[in-house]
């Protein structure tokens, strides 16, 4: 080929679309979560009666999010505490990570006595205990909610079948 030839082909080529701004900002993860739960929320309060039909929906989603985080954290650890190449490295990982564990699962507790004591929540009800019906709390079963399910007005048969095959903790 000539060098002719060359410089013809590198003309001839067009330069890459700039995408638009927008365009750009739709084609990041985070930008997609917030658009979601925005457009979510105004379903919720514009169209309450869809938002009720939709509700297989979320409650699929937040069963599979649930359903892959466990598997998800595991696997990072594990490739995390194996790619290391020295034993001594990983202990003083594994001796941080307790610490911090431990650090701010402390915290947490004391933020929920100090937010407790301050706010005193059920404060004031008058409910006596004695007069209280415990046939009337659900159960935590996996029958009762897929008997929930299979009662729920909004479920048709087959989002009651996938309702049941989702993991419910």
């Amino acid at each position: 080929m000539s060098s002719h030839t060359m410089q013809n082909r590198q003309h001839s080529a067009h330069p890459p679309k700039q995408r638009s701004r927008f365009g750009r900002l739709m084609r990041e993860l985070w930008f997609q979560v917030v658009l979601g739960a925005v457009l979510g929320i105004a379903v919720g309060f514009l169209l309450p009666e869809v938002g009720k039909q939709l509700t297989p929906l979320s409650d699929w989603f937040i069963a599979l999010v649930k359903m892959i985080v466990i598997p998800v954290v595991f696997c990072v650890v594990s490739l995390g505490i194996a790619s290391m190449d020295s034993l001594r490295k990983a202990g003083r990982i594994g001796v941080k990570a307790l610490g911090y564990f431990l650090a701010l699962s402390l915290l947490s507790m004391l933020i929920g006595l100090v937010v407790a004591n301050v706010f005193r929540p059920g404060d004031g009800m008058n409910i006596d205990p004695s007069q209280l019906d415990s046939s009337k709390v659900p159960a935590n079963s996996p029958s009762s909610s897929a008997k929930q399910a299979a009662a729920s007005p909004n479920r048709t048969p087959w989002t009651t079948s996938l309702a049941i095959a989702s993991p419910t903790t």
